[in-house]
Protein backbone atom coordinates (compact mmCIF):
# COMPACT_ATOMS: atom_id res chain seq x y z
CA UNK A 1 0.00 0.00 0.00
CA UNK A 2 1.54 3.43 -1.03
CA UNK A 3 1.41 6.80 1.14
CA UNK A 4 -1.68 7.97 -0.31
CA UNK A 5 -3.91 4.70 -0.29
CA UNK A 6 -2.62 4.55 3.65
CA UNK A 7 -3.87 8.34 4.17
CA UNK A 8 -7.13 7.51 2.34
CA UNK A 9 -7.77 3.95 4.26
CA UNK A 10 -6.95 6.44 7.99
CA UNK A 11 -9.99 8.60 6.09
CA UNK A 12 -12.01 6.30 6.18
CA UNK A 13 -11.77 4.97 8.86
CA UNK A 14 -12.47 7.96 10.66
CA UNK A 15 -15.42 8.54 8.57
CA UNK A 16 -16.77 5.18 9.72
CA UNK A 17 -16.46 6.61 13.37
CA UNK A 18 -18.28 9.89 12.58
CA UNK A 19 -16.32 12.50 11.68
CA UNK A 20 -16.74 14.92 8.42
CA UNK A 21 -13.13 13.79 7.28
CA UNK A 22 -11.15 15.41 4.54
CA UNK A 23 -7.33 14.37 3.13
CA UNK A 24 -5.09 17.05 2.46
CA UNK A 25 -2.34 18.12 -0.33
CA UNK A 26 0.44 16.02 -0.78
CA UNK A 27 1.92 20.06 -0.74
CA UNK A 28 1.99 22.61 1.68
CA UNK A 29 0.13 20.12 4.05
CA UNK A 30 1.58 22.14 7.17
CA UNK A 31 2.44 17.90 8.56
CA UNK A 32 -1.46 17.07 8.96
CA UNK A 33 -2.14 13.84 6.75
CA UNK A 34 -6.06 13.71 7.68
CA UNK A 35 -8.21 16.36 9.03
CA UNK A 36 -11.46 15.14 10.90
CA UNK A 37 -13.96 17.28 12.37
CA UNK A 38 -16.15 16.44 15.28
CA UNK A 39 -19.85 17.68 14.72
CA UNK A 40 -20.76 18.46 18.39
CA UNK A 41 -21.78 21.49 19.25
CA UNK A 42 -20.63 21.52 22.50
CA UNK A 43 -17.41 19.18 22.54
CA UNK A 44 -16.21 19.52 18.81
CA UNK A 45 -13.69 20.59 16.86
CA UNK A 46 -11.14 20.08 14.17
CA UNK A 47 -8.78 16.88 15.00
CA UNK A 48 -5.46 16.88 12.69
CA UNK A 49 -4.14 13.09 11.82
CA UNK A 50 -0.89 11.97 10.51
CA UNK A 51 -0.28 8.88 9.12
CA UNK A 52 3.23 7.42 9.19
CA UNK A 53 3.82 3.82 6.85
CA UNK A 54 6.65 3.00 9.60
CA UNK A 55 8.72 -0.49 10.03
CA UNK A 56 10.24 0.77 13.42
CA UNK A 57 9.41 2.13 16.71
CA UNK A 58 8.51 5.94 16.09
CA UNK A 59 10.35 8.10 17.08
CA UNK A 60 9.48 10.84 20.19
CA UNK A 61 10.62 13.73 18.41
CA UNK A 62 7.50 12.67 15.47
CA UNK A 63 5.28 13.11 18.51
CA UNK A 64 6.63 16.31 19.75
CA UNK A 65 6.17 17.60 16.09
CA UNK A 66 2.41 16.54 16.43
CA UNK A 67 2.18 18.48 19.12
CA UNK A 68 3.45 21.56 17.67
CA UNK A 69 1.19 20.84 14.63
CA UNK A 70 -1.79 20.74 17.06
CA UNK A 71 -0.58 24.21 18.07
CA UNK A 72 -0.26 25.54 14.78
CA UNK A 73 -3.81 24.43 13.36
CA UNK A 74 -6.02 25.64 16.86
CA UNK A 75 -6.95 22.24 16.31
CA UNK A 76 -8.50 20.32 19.67
CA UNK A 77 -6.58 16.84 19.27
CA UNK A 78 -3.95 15.32 17.31
CA UNK A 79 -3.37 11.70 16.52
CA UNK A 80 -0.70 10.04 15.08
CA UNK A 81 -1.28 6.98 13.28
CA UNK A 82 1.51 4.45 12.27
CA UNK A 83 2.12 0.79 11.29
CA UNK A 84 4.46 0.15 13.74
CA UNK A 85 4.61 1.06 17.32
CA UNK A 86 5.88 4.11 19.90
CA UNK A 87 8.48 3.86 22.89
CA UNK A 88 7.51 4.75 26.51
CA UNK A 89 9.46 7.81 25.94
CA UNK A 90 6.83 8.83 23.80
CA UNK A 91 3.70 7.77 26.04
CA UNK A 92 5.50 9.96 28.81
CA UNK A 93 5.35 12.81 26.01
CA UNK A 94 1.62 12.80 25.53
CA UNK A 95 0.12 12.57 29.47
CA UNK A 96 -2.12 15.47 29.84
CA UNK A 97 -1.92 16.53 26.22
CA UNK A 98 -4.46 16.37 23.71
CA UNK A 99 -2.54 13.88 21.78
CA UNK A 100 -3.47 10.14 20.82
CA UNK A 101 -1.01 7.18 19.46
CA UNK A 102 -2.33 4.44 17.49
CA UNK A 103 0.32 1.55 17.32
CA UNK A 104 -0.19 -0.70 14.08
CA UNK A 105 -1.85 -3.71 15.98
CA UNK A 106 -4.19 -1.02 17.92
CA UNK A 107 -4.77 -0.08 14.11
CA UNK A 108 -5.70 -3.37 12.79
CA UNK A 109 -8.25 -3.62 15.56
CA UNK A 110 -10.11 -0.62 14.76
CA UNK A 111 -10.35 -1.41 11.19
CA UNK A 112 -11.36 -4.94 11.93
CA UNK A 113 -14.11 -2.97 14.28
CA UNK A 114 -15.79 -1.08 11.19
CA UNK A 115 -15.35 -3.56 8.53
CA UNK A 116 -12.62 -2.47 7.04
CA UNK A 117 -9.57 -4.50 5.77
CA UNK A 118 -6.09 -3.58 6.84
CA UNK A 119 -2.62 -5.68 7.98
CA UNK A 120 0.55 -5.02 9.11
CA UNK A 121 2.72 -6.86 6.19
CA UNK A 122 4.08 -10.33 6.47
CA UNK A 123 3.10 -12.31 9.16
CA UNK A 124 5.80 -12.10 12.23
CA UNK A 125 7.88 -14.91 12.83
CA UNK A 126 6.98 -17.98 14.99
CA UNK A 127 8.88 -16.08 18.17
CA UNK A 128 6.36 -13.15 17.95
CA UNK A 129 3.07 -14.73 17.21
CA UNK A 130 0.55 -16.31 19.47
CA UNK A 131 2.34 -19.94 18.99
CA UNK A 132 -0.39 -23.33 18.57
CA UNK A 133 -0.10 -26.11 20.21
CA UNK A 134 2.60 -28.58 19.27
CA UNK A 135 4.74 -25.53 17.30
CA UNK A 136 7.33 -25.38 19.76
CA UNK A 137 9.46 -28.79 18.51
CA UNK A 138 9.60 -32.06 20.04
CA UNK A 139 9.76 -31.31 23.29
CA UNK A 140 6.78 -29.59 23.70
CA UNK A 141 3.95 -31.80 25.15
CA UNK A 142 0.71 -31.44 22.18
CA UNK A 143 -1.76 -28.13 23.60
CA UNK A 144 1.32 -26.81 25.75
CA UNK A 145 0.65 -23.81 24.40
CA UNK A 146 -1.87 -21.37 25.15
CA UNK A 147 -3.38 -17.97 25.75
CA UNK A 148 -4.83 -15.74 28.69
CA UNK A 149 -7.76 -13.37 27.86
CA UNK A 150 -8.46 -10.17 30.15
CA UNK A 151 -11.44 -8.14 29.40
CA UNK A 152 -13.04 -5.50 31.60
CA UNK A 153 -15.45 -2.64 30.08
CA UNK A 154 -14.15 0.15 29.28
CA UNK A 155 -15.69 3.03 30.97
CA UNK A 156 -16.79 3.02 34.90
CA UNK A 157 -20.27 3.87 35.89
CA UNK A 158 -19.99 7.55 35.86
CA UNK A 159 -18.23 7.31 32.08
CA UNK A 160 -14.78 7.36 32.92
CA UNK A 161 -12.26 5.79 30.50
CA UNK A 162 -10.60 2.88 31.89
CA UNK A 163 -7.18 1.06 31.01
CA UNK A 164 -5.55 -1.48 32.78
CA UNK A 165 -1.79 -2.56 32.50
CA UNK A 166 -1.86 -6.70 32.82
CA UNK A 167 1.70 -8.02 33.64
CA UNK A 168 2.84 -11.69 34.47
CA UNK A 169 5.41 -12.85 37.06
CA UNK A 170 7.59 -16.02 36.57
CA UNK A 171 8.35 -16.75 40.15
CA UNK A 172 10.60 -18.99 41.90
CA UNK A 173 9.54 -19.64 45.43
CA UNK A 174 7.21 -16.41 45.95
CA UNK A 175 9.75 -14.54 43.53
CA UNK A 176 10.45 -13.22 40.54
CA UNK A 177 13.26 -15.78 38.95
CA UNK A 178 15.02 -11.89 37.90
CA UNK A 179 14.26 -8.50 37.10
CA UNK A 180 13.74 -9.80 33.05
CA UNK A 181 11.15 -12.44 34.56
CA UNK A 182 8.71 -9.79 34.91
CA UNK A 183 6.63 -9.00 31.53
CA UNK A 184 3.94 -5.88 30.99
CA UNK A 185 4.50 -3.38 28.63
CA UNK A 186 7.88 -2.31 29.16
CA UNK A 187 9.13 -6.09 29.00
CA UNK A 188 6.44 -7.27 26.78
CA UNK A 189 8.18 -11.33 27.06
CA UNK A 190 10.42 -13.14 29.54
CA UNK A 191 14.33 -14.06 28.40
CA UNK A 192 12.55 -17.77 26.96
CA UNK A 193 10.28 -16.35 25.06
CA UNK A 194 7.74 -18.48 27.20
CA UNK A 195 5.09 -15.34 28.73
CA UNK A 196 4.58 -12.78 26.13
CA UNK A 197 2.17 -10.06 26.65
CA UNK A 198 0.13 -8.84 23.49
CA UNK A 199 -1.12 -5.20 23.33
CA UNK A 200 -4.08 -3.68 24.74
CA UNK A 201 -6.96 -3.48 21.86
CA UNK A 202 -10.84 -2.63 21.95
CA UNK A 203 -13.14 -5.87 22.12
CA UNK A 204 -14.87 -5.75 18.77
CA UNK A 205 -18.70 -5.12 19.54
CA UNK A 206 -18.39 -4.75 22.97
CA UNK A 207 -17.85 -1.19 25.21
CA UNK A 208 -15.20 -3.40 26.43
CA UNK A 209 -11.00 -3.56 26.30
CA UNK A 210 -8.82 -6.19 26.81
CA UNK A 211 -5.35 -7.76 26.71
CA UNK A 212 -3.69 -11.00 26.27
CA UNK A 213 -0.80 -13.05 27.17
CA UNK A 214 0.69 -15.85 25.22
CA UNK A 215 1.75 -18.50 27.58
CA UNK A 216 4.32 -21.61 26.32
CA UNK A 217 4.23 -23.67 29.15
CA UNK A 218 6.98 -26.22 27.22
CA UNK A 219 9.23 -22.78 27.23
CA UNK A 220 8.99 -21.80 30.98
CA UNK A 221 12.61 -21.72 32.55
CA UNK A 222 13.14 -25.27 34.59
CA UNK A 223 13.33 -22.93 37.57
CA UNK A 224 9.89 -21.42 37.47
CA UNK A 225 7.02 -23.13 39.64
CA UNK A 226 4.52 -20.20 39.31
CA UNK A 227 3.35 -17.55 36.72
CA UNK A 228 1.63 -15.19 38.83
CA UNK A 229 -1.09 -13.50 37.02
CA UNK A 230 -1.92 -9.54 37.39
CA UNK A 231 -3.61 -6.41 36.71
CA UNK A 232 -3.03 -2.40 37.40
CA UNK A 233 -4.87 0.54 36.56
CA UNK A 234 -2.82 3.30 35.12
CA UNK A 235 -1.67 5.77 36.96
CA UNK A 236 -0.60 9.13 34.42
CA UNK A 237 -3.23 11.25 37.03
CA UNK A 238 -2.58 10.90 40.42
CA UNK A 239 -4.75 8.93 42.65
CA UNK A 240 -5.09 6.09 40.19
CA UNK A 241 -8.41 4.59 39.83
CA UNK A 242 -9.63 2.07 42.37
CA UNK A 243 -10.17 -1.21 41.11
CA UNK A 244 -13.83 -0.99 42.47
CA UNK A 245 -14.70 1.31 40.13
CA UNK A 246 -13.30 -0.84 37.39
CA UNK A 247 -16.21 -3.50 36.10
CA UNK A 248 -16.46 -6.90 33.89
CA UNK A 249 -13.36 -8.33 34.63
CA UNK A 250 -13.33 -11.60 32.93
CA UNK A 251 -10.36 -13.96 32.52
CA UNK A 252 -10.57 -16.53 29.87
CA UNK A 253 -8.07 -19.49 29.96
CA UNK A 254 -6.76 -21.56 27.07
CA UNK A 255 -3.93 -23.22 28.19
CA UNK A 256 -3.92 -26.59 26.58
CA UNK A 257 -3.91 -29.93 27.76
CA UNK A 258 -0.85 -29.47 29.61
CA UNK A 259 -2.93 -27.89 32.51
CA UNK A 260 -5.80 -27.69 34.40
CA UNK A 261 -8.02 -25.37 36.04
CA UNK A 262 -11.28 -23.07 34.46
CA UNK A 263 -11.70 -21.87 31.37
CA UNK A 264 -13.05 -18.91 32.35
CA UNK A 265 -13.37 -16.83 35.86
CA UNK A 266 -15.15 -13.31 36.39
CA UNK A 267 -13.10 -11.23 38.82
CA UNK A 268 -14.92 -9.84 42.01
CA UNK A 269 -13.37 -6.40 42.46
CA UNK A 270 -16.75 -4.52 43.91
CA UNK A 271 -14.90 -1.93 47.19
CA UNK A 272 -11.56 -2.77 46.48
CA UNK A 273 -10.08 0.61 47.17
CA UNK A 274 -6.75 -0.88 45.87
CA UNK A 275 -5.42 0.05 42.41
CA UNK A 276 -3.47 -3.56 41.18
CA UNK A 277 -4.48 -7.04 41.95
CA UNK A 278 -3.17 -10.26 41.17
CA UNK A 279 -5.90 -12.44 39.79
CA UNK A 280 -4.18 -15.64 39.34
CA UNK A 281 -1.81 -18.23 38.95
CA UNK A 282 0.00 -20.63 36.53
CA UNK A 283 1.40 -23.09 39.17
CA UNK A 284 3.39 -26.67 38.18
CA UNK A 285 1.19 -29.33 39.65
CA UNK A 286 1.73 -33.16 39.62
CA UNK A 287 4.28 -32.63 36.68
CA UNK A 288 1.90 -30.54 34.54
CA UNK A 289 0.69 -27.51 35.36
CA UNK A 290 -2.32 -25.54 36.97
CA UNK A 291 -4.72 -22.44 36.66
CA UNK A 292 -6.02 -21.05 39.71
CA UNK A 293 -8.14 -17.88 40.11
CA UNK A 294 -7.10 -16.29 43.28
CA UNK A 295 -7.65 -12.43 43.71
CA UNK A 296 -5.57 -10.46 45.63
CA UNK A 297 -5.40 -6.83 46.07
CA UNK A 298 -1.98 -5.06 46.41
CA UNK A 299 -1.94 -1.49 47.13
CA UNK A 300 0.83 0.75 45.13
CA UNK A 301 -0.22 0.06 41.77
CA UNK A 302 2.23 -1.77 39.39
CA UNK A 303 5.22 -0.32 41.56
CA UNK A 304 3.80 -2.68 44.37
CA UNK A 305 2.98 -5.30 42.53
CA UNK A 306 6.51 -5.06 40.84
CA UNK A 307 8.06 -5.01 45.06
CA UNK A 308 5.49 -7.91 45.98
CA UNK A 309 7.02 -10.66 44.13
CA UNK A 310 10.75 -9.19 44.37
CA UNK A 311 11.42 -7.29 41.37
CA UNK A 312 14.31 -4.34 41.67
CA UNK A 313 12.36 -1.30 41.88
CA UNK A 314 14.36 2.01 42.00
Amino acid sequence: MDPIEFEELIAELFRARGYRVMTTARSGDAGVDVVADDLDPVTGGRIVIQAKRYRSTVSPTAVRDLHSTVQHHGAIKGILVTTAGFGPGSYDYIANKPLSLVSGPELVELLAEHGLRGRLGPAPRAAAAAPEAGSVGAAAAPGAAGRLEISWQSRTVAGDAVELDVSAFLCAAGRVLSDEHFVFFNNPQDPDGAVQLHPTRSVAGQPARGAALSVDLARIAAGVDEVVIAVSTEEEAAPALPLGYVHGLTVRAALGAGASGPDAWEGATAGIPDSAMAIGSIRRSGGGWHFEAAPCPVRGGLAGLAARWGVSVE
